[in-house]
């Protein structure tokens, strides 16, 4: 009796065993179906799917980029200096609105500002011309600037009083490629003893400003200049200015730095500077 209760219970310790060995060679075979390639493959999506939630991120931006337009205000550091959102200068003007060419404005090592702004008579195609709207809470002033801008006087003014090619300095935001204005400022420069202009000029700065630029033509007191920062021609009178020509005379093709008072001159009417030097 004692041997058949033995006999049992190591029979249902091997039956015991086997489902055991079964159960456990299923489960391997179950974690071995999936395969390193399918594992990899897993792993790929993912990465995938990260990759093109990334790359759907980039476009929304762009897209949103793209929606704010191609012109931007000018960097907060610059609109500080010159106390506007955007410098430009009047190239048409229709019955409610106007459109301009952008001043370019940047900040040179010493802290002073330069500006460039394309000649009144250059040919500027409609796509890099900016539309300023405005409405009755737009306020136009003329500032008169003394003293190299040591100080100056606002005065009312309307939008009667623009004139092509003169210069705006201007406060607001653009939309899709059109600058909304919430002040439009036209400047002058003042006469020593604060006598009043008999017109309106199209001042850029009442600061020296130096350009640089390739000589195109230079005789009889006129000096042309590109700058091929903005590929557009400037004019220079040179009667009154301080020429630094080096080891050898200006001639086309030199680069050359002028430094100009307010005024961007045109052919018919070349701006004054002050200085022509001569890069070697």
């Amino acid at each position: 009796m004692r041997m058949k209760t033995r006999k049992i219970m190591v029979l249902l310790g091997i039956v015991c065993s086997f489902n055991t060995a079964i159960t456990g060679c299923g489960a391997m075979h179950e974690y071995a179906a999936r395969t390193p390639e399918e594992q990899t493959d897993e792993v790929s999506e993912e990465a995938l799917s990260d990759m093109l939630s990334k790359e759907n991120d980039t476009d929304m931006e762009k897209s949103k980029e793209d929606a704010a337009g191609k012109w931007r205000v000018l960097e907060p550091e610059i609109a500080a200096a010159v106390d506007a959102d955007f410098k430009g200068k009047v190239w048409r003007i229709e019955e409610d609105s106007f459109y301009i060419v952008e001043t370019k404005v940047k900040i040179l090592d010493d802290g002073s500002l330069a500006t460039s702004t394309p000649s009144s008579n250059a040919p500027i195609p409609d796509s890099q011309l900016i539309q300023v709207v405005f409405d009755d809470d737009t306020t136009f002033l003329v500032r008169t600037i003394y003293d190299n801008g040591e100080s100056h006087e606002d005065e009312e003014a309307g939008f009667e009083d623009l004139r092509e090619h003169m210069a705006v300095d201007m406060k607001g935001h653009f939309e899709e490629d059109v600058f909304y204005a919430t002040q439009i400022r036209l400047p002058e420069i003042g006469n020593t003893g604060d006598a009043p202009k008999e017109t309106k000029a199209e001042e850029e700065d009442a600061k020296a400003d130096p350009i640089v630029g390739i000589v195109e033509k230079y005789e009889n007191n006129i000096i042309i200049i590109n700058d091929y920062g903005d590929g557009m021609s400037y004019y220079f009178s040179t009667k009154d200015a301080q020429i630094i020509e080096g080891n050898s005379p200006i001639a086309v093709g030199d680069k050359v730095e002028i430094t100009y008072q307010g005024l961007l001159g045109d052919e018919k009417n070349p701006g004054g500077c002050s200085k022509v030097c001569k890069i070697e």
